[in-house]
């Protein structure tokens, strides 16, 4: 960017980058306590936070124990994802009902 737009221009999109990565990390961890709030959804706010704070601190660990480290821990990351990527098309198939995931309409006290 300091090339092509000066160095007023490069040093603004490197300082809001910057800024920009605060703010982006700070909502994984949120998100994944909220994503372990879906399993468990008596959780406290105490809980909550802790477990926030927990994941942030696996992570910087990670990233403190080094590039090489913190690499070795990636490389199986995509595979443990893979799984429910593959079982999905297989998911709706055991179901008893026709209803295409939709629910089945319910018929008033009359009918």
């Amino acid at each position: 960017m300091r090339r092509a737009f000066g160095p007023f221009w490069g040093f603004q999109v490197g300082w809001w980058s910057w800024l920009n990565s605060f703010v982006d990390v700070a909502v994984y961890p949120a998100l994944f306590a909220d994503y372990l709030r879906f399993w468990r959804p008596e959780m406290t706010a105490v809980e909550r936070w802790a477990i926030a704070l927990g994941f942030v601190w696996l992570l910087t660990a990670l990233n403190l124990t080094g590039v090489r480290i913190t690499g070795w821990g990636r490389s199986p990351s995509p595979w443990a994802r893979s799984p429910p990527s593959w079982l999905s098309p297989a998911w709706p198939l055991p179901g008893p009902t026709l209803s295409h995931g939709l629910p089945s309409p319910r018929r008033g006290r009359g009918s």
